[in-house]
């Protein structure tokens, strides 16, 4: 009877916690946003930390994904600073909008220059063709852009849409037991 009681208080603080931080992984606001190649973007970063860059832009049309490259300049040194791709890459899905993270980066407040090339990541490349094929719509990449937003954690997401899960398993097993007794 008490194991019961407990499970809806401990249902309810789990459900909280989880849904404040999937929510703050849909509100969080972007450093900086510069259309589908442009030249270049100057941005600032205030705080040091990790940050993504991501590929915006419209779920049903063609992305250009795996058709270009980047490359991040910090202005003060002028020195490149690594990016790195990732091996499965992170998406945000609205219901029009997607969001796909193509690489991370470690900066330190300062001042850096985002630049174009031709020289894309492998799995860019790889996830870019296979979208390509399975997208049939025109080649127009107007309505896409490059944004950067500051480094969330996928194990975070992971843990949070689990503790979303446990937390309303945990409430309907409290309310359960009071029901039976």
């Amino acid at each position: 009877m008490y194991v019961t009681l407990l499970m809806i208080p401990i249902g309810l603080f789990l459900l909280v916690i989880s849904l404040r931080y999937m929510v703050k992984i849909f509100t969080i606001s972007p450093i900086h946003d510069m259309p589908y190649r442009t030249d270049k973007g100057i941005f600032t970063i205030e705080t040091a930390g990790r940050y993504g860059i991501w590929l915006n832009g419209n779920r049903f049309k063609k992305a250009p994904l795996g058709l270009f490259g980047l490359q991040l300049i910090n202005c003060e040194t002028e020195k490149e600073v690594p990016l790195r791709a990732n091996l499965i890459p992170v998406s945000v899905t609205k219901v029009i909008d997607v969001r796909l993270e193509l690489y991370t980066f470690y900066a330190n407040p300062g001042t850096y220059q985002l630049l174009f090339n031709d020289k894309p990541s492998r799995i860019a490349k790889i996830f870019g063709t296979i979208r390509r094929y399975l997208i049939s719509s025109d080649d127009d990449y107007s309505s896409y852009s490059i944004r950067i937003y500051p480094y969330q954690s996928m194990i975070y997401s992971f843990l949070s849409i689990w503790g979303f899960i446990f937390g309303v398993m945990g409430v309907l097993w409290g309310i359960a037991g009071l029901v039976i007794h």
